[in-house]
């Protein structure tokens, strides 16, 4: 299964299969609950949020050192052993 998330400035919404959700929160209960069927984590979007942001991009290394799961943010790949930053401008 791959998991769609999208966040626009403080608000983070995913698709993943038949199954919808939002915020965070909801994405880390799912992925907790299904991580075993889970191939691919891919995040898209943007905020003016640096503190949003870094929530983001932790989670997603996350995922990335803890699970195993293939994940990208905005089409960059991140790898386990080399975790990614947000940057602010």
């Amino acid at each position: 299964m791959e998991i769609n998330a999208h966040y626009k400035d403080r608000q983070l919404s995913f698709t993943a299969g038949d199954r919808k959700g939002d915020g965070l929160d909801e994405l880390i209960s799912f992925i907790g609950k299904n991580k075993k069927d889970i191939a691919k984590l891919d995040i898209h979007g943007e905020s003016d949020s640096y503190t949003f942001l870094r929530q983001v991009y932790l989670f997603a290394n996350m995922v990335s050192v803890l699970s195993g799961v293939e994940v990208c943010i905005n089409s960059r790949k991140i790898s386990a052993s080399k975790p990614a930053f947000p940057t602010y401008s």
